[in-house]
């Protein structure tokens, strides 16, 4: 089944024939405008007033990181690697392996293995924290 099928907690965006995932990944969209977008869009269905809020927020972060001026930890320029952003928000160590072979893979662009690698520590941890949140459920294997 096509992950673009069926969505995780609502409807709000399989709805429209061109959800809005495709296009900003059509666009070439950064982050932010990624979810400037998905909260305008979405506000109706989900969180009210609160996502337009929400993007709002968003698009004064995007302001600010835009600017010359305002680098509080580098020049962002030249990039903050994973084990800096890892350690300067001292992140929790069950996420150091998710979060590494995330930046594995968006290094790598489109392989195969890395995306492989990444999925798999992903659905990894979501099992772990499932039978942490529900151990009466963890006598059953988890697909």
């Amino acid at each position: 089944m096509s992950a673009l099928s069926y969505q995780v907690g609502g409807g709000h965006y399989v709805k429209y024939p061109i959800q809005p995932n495709h296009f900003v990944a059509a666009n070439n969209w950064d982050a932010f405008a990624q979810n400037i977008f998905k909260y305008v869009i979405r506000w109706r269905d989900k969180n009210g007033l609160l996502d337009l809020e929400k993007s709002l927020h968003y698009a004064r972060q995007r302001i600010e990181l835009d600017m010359e001026e305002y680098h509080p930890h580098r020049d962002r320029r030249k990039g903050i690697s994973m084990v800096e952003f890892i350690s300067v928000n001292q992140i929790p160590d069950d996420l150091h392996g998710v979060l590494l072979a995330l930046e594995r893979w968006v290094i790598a662009g489109k392989s195969t293995k890395f995306r492989t690698e990444f999925v798999s520590a992903l659905e990894a941890y979501i099992a772990m924290i499932r039978r942490e949140i529900y151990p009466e459920d963890s006598l059953f294997p988890q697909d």
